[in-house]
């Protein structure tokens, strides 16, 4: 499963980029990082249209972008990282939120819950995978399989 495998490595590039903005900030913008049909992982910055974007503007900006790399056959790979609220039991609780899609059609939501412990600390519970549902960015949607 070659699908699985690139997934497996893009979030595993992705989480050491958002857990250090989470333990100093608090939160961050969404962001994105790819893997080229060599197998090498980039990170991909957001180009939107204004110098204070909202995170929809951020998340639109990316989309496109991985979109387009997508459909020009550019990625084997891409991910889209995003600070969330999810619902676990009763309780909302803060999120590493990463998509992760490949072209062979695998796409995963990847969740890592995230609480703030006091003194600074944060605490991150077990991470938990699902498939896309319908948040994904659908980054290969428009590529011909």
């Amino acid at each position: 499963m070659i699908g699985k495998a690139d997934c497996d490595a893009l979030f595993k590039a992705v989480i050491p980029m958002a857990t250090p903005l989470v333990d100093q900030f608090g939160e961050f913008y969404p962001f994105a990082m790819t893997m080229d049909r060599q197998g090498a992982i980039a990170g991909l910055s957001a180009s939107p249209s204004s110098d204070r974007p909202s995170v929809d503007d951020v998340w639109t900006s990316l989309r496109n972008s991985l979109r387009d790399l997508a459909t020009s056959g550019k990625l084997r790979a891409a991910a889209v990282c995003v600070n969330t609220k999810i619902t676990m039991g009763d309780a909302v609780r803060d999120a590493i939120t990463v998509f992760v899609e490949h072209e062979d059609g695998l796409a995963l939501e990847v969740v890592v819950p995230y609480r703030r412990a006091g003194e600074g600390r944060v605490e991150y519970d077990a991470t938990m995978a699902r498939p896309s549902g319908p948040r994904s960015p659908g980054i290969f949607a428009r590529v011909a399989h």
